[in-house]
């Protein structure tokens, strides 16, 4: 629904779903939605414990810790205080890396 500085869109869960049926119409398209929310939940669940994923072939997803301290607020330029949080990280692994750069 959103427009990427590339001129792509973002895929929703819907539209892989539904990709994914038009791959494989054979596969209720109920089955294919309830296999894609387990695997995003999964995924969530396992990252939220701090555990890493690695989908081979696809990349790995791991949890950082980003320090608490001081931040420039970029609108007003006001230093603002920002506490330690975690965040996600993605690094692609070398087949995606391949397609994207062939």
């Amino acid at each position: 629904a959103h427009t990427l500085a590339s001129g792509g869109r973002k895929m929703t869960r819907a539209e892989l779903c539904n990709r994914l049926y038009d791959q494989f119409p054979a596969i209720h398209r109920s089955d294919i939605d309830a296999a894609v929310r387990m695997i995003v939940r999964s995924v969530s669940a396992s990252l939220a414990a701090g555990q890493p994923v690695e989908l081979r072939g696809f990349g790995s997803f791991s949890v950082s810790e980003r320090k608490a301290g001081l931040a420039r607020n970029p609108r007003s330029g006001e230093l603002v205080w920002v506490n330690k949080r975690r965040t996600v990280l993605f690094r692609p692994g070398a087949p995606l890396r391949k397609r994207l750069n062939p």
